[in-house]
């Protein structure tokens, strides 16, 4: 009777333990899982508008009807945008570029199309570190509080809600896709599939350091995980050997990276200056308060009010923008 009663205590945990086995096993239902789970979350920020650095899509859809790929090809050459009184920061991010383009192309210049995309990709991650978990030994159950923790996690709001914060979700997307093939690529069998998973994970690498800066830090992660996990079923020669030609090659993916970025820009350097936080014009610095209050106004002004609604420029005039991003440089009419 007393064993019956102990197994019956733990059945829910087990229950657990077993959905989360079974989630794991099928990435589809899981992958689908995660997203609606950040469409749950971030259902509000469907309804929001263009906002500050979001004028940079005017360079991508200068008509505001069609897109000019002519400019989308020339970002893998050049800074991302045309900045203008802009120029102290320099910006290689042709990904961010081609996405929002192929947003122009479907969703046209409806913003929900873009912050979808954002909410979508947030999802994703949100997988993309539960088969990370999985994969360096976590259980089902840890993996998947993990994952959920991340997708819910309010730090992340900024880079979800803001459409010019994909920067942070497509890197992210990128890196733990990064990470995902490298550590399937340590346990291969046959040197041909090491050699396939090895070039697809230089290959989103790339994409991650296309997307924003900080993903240049990537291949001291990878020498973590290589010194950390155990190799499994190699001998320590194979083992070193695969390791090396591994750290060679995000070696080399960093210094071309950097000589790219030197030919684009005239620098490797991201020369932050002397630049206001939602204004076009040099200036003096605001105080970090000023700049978060100031942004977090205009935030909430903008979800808070109908498209709609007229805007006025700085000039006095009251009309509503000839694009829809042009908004994110305007500002709404005084509180009702």
């Amino acid at each position: 009777m007393r064993r019956r009663i102990s197994d019956h205590g733990r059945t829910p945990i087990r229950n657990l333990a077993a959905a989360s086995e079974r989630f794991a096993r099928h990435p589809l239902a899981a992958l689908l899982a995660f997203v609606a789970l950040s469409l749950v979350a971030y259902w509000r920020v469907l309804d929001g508008w263009f906002l500050s650095d979001d004028c940079t899509l005017s360079f991508v859809v200068p008509d505001g009807e069609s897109v000019a790929w002519d400019h989308v090809l020339r970002v893998f050459a050049s800074d991302w945008v045309d900045r203008g009184a802009w120029a102290e920061v320099r910006y290689y991010r042709p990904i961010v570029i081609l996405t929002q383009a192929l947003d122009a192309t479907i969703w046209g210049t409806q913003p929900v199309g873009y912050h979808l995309t954002n909410v979508v990709l947030h999802g994703t991650n949100g997988f993309l570190l539960h088969r990370l978990a999985t994969g360096i030994g976590a259980t089902g159950t840890a993996a998947g509080f993990a994952a959920v923790v991340f997708v819910l996690f309010p730090w992340h709001g900024e880079s979800v809600a803001w459409i010019s914060g994909r920067t942070d979700v497509l890197c992210t997307t990128f890196q733990l896709t990064t990470l995902l093939l490298y550590i399937a690529a340590r346990s291969a069998r046959t040197a041909r599939r090491h050699g396939c998973l090895l070039s697809a994970s230089l290959a989103t690498f790339a994409l991650a350091l296309g997307s924003k800066e900080p993903a240049i830090a990537l291949p001291a992660l990878i020498c973590c995980v290589d010194l950390i996990l155990p190799a499994r079923d190699r001998s320590p020669r194979q083992h070193l050997i695969r390791t090396a030609v591994a750290w060679v090659a995000f070696g080399t993916a960093v210094l071309a990276y950097l000589w790219v970025r030197q030919r684009a820009l005239g620098t490797v350097w991201v020369a932050e200056r002397r630049h206001s936080f939602l204004t076009a014009r040099s200036g003096p610095p605001a105080s970090p308060g000023t700049q978060a209050t100031t942004w977090g106004c205009s935030f909430c002004h903008t979800i808070a009010r109908p498209r709609t609604r007229p805007l006025r420029s700085s000039r006095g005039r009251t009309s509503l923008p000839s694009r829809p991003w042009e908004s994110a440089l305007w500002t709404p009419q005084g509180t009702d």
